[in-house]
């Protein structure tokens, strides 16, 4: 259990990094349109 909270966390992480590098910024609304 302790481990996929540590993989929950790299994803967490990993998705925000992404979304800085991001230049697009994708938003939530775009998300929700697909």
């Amino acid at each position: 259990r302790h481990r996929s909270v540590n993989n929950f966390m790299v994803n967490i992480m990993a998705a925000v990094v992404a979304y800085c590098l991001n230049p697009n910024k994708p938003t939530f609304q775009n998300m929700l349109k697909g």
